[in-house]
């Protein structure tokens, strides 16, 4: 065993391990200096004998730069053979990086090309639909604008017919040639139960009621179910009324189509009105008026045409 040193002597002994006190500093600089792997330091000094044998070759014997021969047979040396060797570099490296970049703009073309035919039948495709629903939706406004003009015609010639139907219902009411209903008011006239003349209703007095219920507003007459018109003819025959040429007698049955909340009050106020109320009064003739919702008078059976035209 070789001796120690002094200096190995002076170094203190770890009595619980019995290794010496500063035996972990010599780890750590064993560790520092020594890889963890052998073939990991192999390749670093391999790669850094490359880069010191690459310098060799650019430098002379006299550690300078080696001299760079020009294409017109000159040579250059020193740092201007590095530099242009450095740029030949670059140069050949820009060439690269230029050839890439136009070999994807080519790709990027002829893709573009290739798509172009299939994008221009596609904008024809949508340009053909959208003039074909251009031409249907005007071909639908102007069956739209016929349609109206035709409604509108329509309209004016149901207004027409309308207004030529009202007319020729008010002639039928006035000539009594159709059964009507409405609303109205019924008024029952009886002679007085004495004997006296003056107790009896006349022709005369008929006559007068019944031309103040026309003017009262009533639009349709008829005295116990005889359709009274504009000829209809009130006289006496005998001891008898006759209402278009046929007898009635009393009590006396008067239906009147009109305005049933205004008609008697307006009556009232007539020579018809007044004359009943008189012989009420006076003579004890009987007399009653009463409003209805509905009532149906039957059509003439006493008519006869004039003359006509054709429409």
């Amino acid at each position: 065993m070789a001796a120690m040193t002094d200096e190995e002597d002076q170094v203190p002994i770890d009595p619980t391990s019995g290794r010496r006190a500063d035996w972990t500093m010599d780890l750590l600089r064993e560790i520092r200096e020594q890889a963890v792997d052998p073939s990991y330091a192999a390749v670093t000094q391999a790669e850094t004998r490359a880069a010191q044998a690459e310098r060799r070759h650019d430098q002379d014997d006299h550690g300078k730069p080696a001299p760079h021969t020009q294409e017109n047979g000159s040579t250059v040396s020193g740092p201007a053979a590095l530099d242009r060797r450095r740029r030949r570099r670059l140069h050949v490296g820009t060439i690269a990086v230029l050839l890439i970049a136009g070999l994807g703009l080519g790709t990027a073309w002829r893709t573009t090309a290739l798509q172009q035919p299939v994008t221009a039948a596609e904008r024809g495709d949508l340009v053909r639909r959208v003039e074909a629903a251009q031409a249907h939706q005007a071909d639908q406004q102007r069956q739209i604008s016929e349609l109206e003009g035709e409604v509108h015609r329509m309209r004016v010639r149901a207004g027409t017919w309308s207004a030529a139907a009202d007319h020729q219902s008010k002639q039928a009411d006035a000539a009594a040639v159709s059964r009507v209903s409405g609303p109205g008011v019924k008024i029952t006239v009886d002679d007085s139960k004495a004997s006296s003349e003056e107790g009896r209703l006349t022709d005369t007095d008929l006559r007068r009621v019944v031309n103040g219920l026309w003017g009262s507003g009533a639009e349709a007459i008829a005295i116990n179910d005889r359709r009274l018109s504009s000829k209809t003819a009130i006289r006496t025959a005998g001891s008898a009324i006759t209402v278009n040429y046929a007898s009635i007698s009393a009590p006396y049955v008067i239906k009147v189509i009109g305005p049933a909340q205004t008609l008697p009050g307006q009556f009232a106020q007539t020579d018809g009105g007044t004359i009943l109320q008189y012989h009420s009064d006076n003579f004890r003739v009987r007399y009653q008026m009463e409003t209805l919702d509905a009532v149906t008078l039957p059509e003439s059976h006493n008519v006869s045409v004039s003359y006509s035209e054709p429409r």
